[in-house]
């Protein structure tokens, strides 16, 4: 089974550390990624905003050609936070008869600040904070995406507001309960067998 991978996450976050640990050695993988296109033949990154919608189409290219010569697996990592910047790849996958896995890294479990000092593209902590803002949750084609907050954040799926909508609920979620002592609801109420009461 010939795999494309797709490594996704915000600048800072171990794309390519992840992307040379499933490459190693195999002489039958490979790893391209967008940051590649501002290197020299010496190695030096030199990052230019105004190239990059050349450096995204070059980065599609090269992996349109890795695809062609049937590498058993192929790995792009870019940050790829919105879904149609991945949309071209998984077309490529189909056409190629390759099957799509993507690794989603997000954060790599770091705040801003240390994004922006591991960050190689020399990013300040705001610049993470937009691409934080930018994140789709799912990159997949079949896939939706839940609606963000009007900061443009996703709410929390473990926290929602009682009062936001929630897709897992279709709507708004009825209101909570019990806000005072937890034991209220205890009260009243007996143990099995006896007549004495919590």
């Amino acid at each position: 089974m010939k795999i494309l991978i797709l490594i996704r996450g915000l600048s800072g976050s171990g794309k390519t550390e992840h992307a040379d640990l499933i490459v190693g050695d195999h002489e039958e993988r490979a790893e391209i990624t967008v940051d590649r296109f501002f290197e020299d033949d010496e190695g030096h990154y030199s990052f230019d905003f105004t190239r990059i919608k050349e450096a995204y189409e070059w980065c599609k290219n090269e992996t349109k050609q890795l695809l062609e010569e049937d590498y058993e697996v192929v790995v792009v990592h870019n940050s790829f936070t919105r879904k149609w910047e991945a949309e071209p790849y998984f077309n490529l996958a189909k056409e190629h008869g390759y099957e799509v896995q993507v690794i989603s890294l997000y954060d790599g479990g770091l705040n801003d600040k240390d994004l922006s000092d591991r960050s190689v593209h020399g990013l300040s902590s705001h610049q993470i904070s937009e691409q934080r803002k930018r994140w789709d949750l799912n990159i997949h084609p079949h896939r939706g995406n839940r609606p963000r907050n009007n900061d443009g954040r996703y709410p929390n799926p473990h926290h929602p507001h009682p009062y936001h909508p929630h897709p897992m609920y279709g709507g708004y979620p009825p209101p909570p309960q019990n806000h005072g002592n937890p034991y209220n609801n205890r009260r009243g109420r007996k143990w099995s067998g006896s007549d004495r009461e919590y």
